[in-house]
């Protein structure tokens, strides 16, 4: 078995990944959340980190975005949050990460006054995720919401997501 930690996106992202291998564990759960860890942050470093994850023997996992609205009722909003989705997996990809772990769209704003449009575009928006990470060759996991947030999207999703997440 191999124990993780994940580091904190408002502390340097170097400091963190060193401080997560001196700590014993076996890999990083690199959260690609701003401000400090944001993927435009992280391709300015891949080197660098690359070589710190080779030199410190951590795997790597990524934690995309958490704060994105992929559920939105705007469509310039959710492609927004869609495209820091696929920049964030090209950067893992990048980085080698063995998976990526992604929450489900929130349902936010007007969503909640019209569940059943909201579901369908978080679910459409997961199908575009899965593409991505697929075309890419990362592994994704699915991590729950935060409490209140989108039950009832987590629920649909585990009964009507047709089409396995790549092995």
């Amino acid at each position: 078995m191999k124990y993780g930690a994940m580091n904190f996106p408002v502390k340097p992202v170097m400091e963190e990944v060193q401080r997560i291998s001196d700590l014993g564990f076996d890999y990083v759960e690199l959260a690609l959340d701003p401000p400090m860890a944001h993927w435009e942050i992280i391709q300015g470093m891949e080197k660098e980190l690359a070589a710190l994850l080779a030199r410190t023997r951590l795997d790597l996992v990524c934690h995309l975005p958490t704060f994105v609205y992929t559920a939105d009722l705007c469509p310039a909003l959710r492609q927004a949050s869609l495209d820091e989705m696929g920049r964030s997996l090209e950067t893992a990809a990048r980085l080698g990460a063995k998976k990526a772990i992604l929450h489900p769209g929130m349902i936010s704003g007007l969503g909640p006054f019209v569940m059943e449009t909201a579901k369908a575009l978080a679910l459409e928006s997961l199908h575009m995720i899965v593409d991505k990470a697929s075309s890419l060759g990362i592994p994704l996991c699915l991590e729950t919401c935060f409490p209140g947030i989108c039950p009832a999207l987590s629920q649909s999703i585990s009964r009507r997501f047709s089409r396995p997440f790549p092995p």
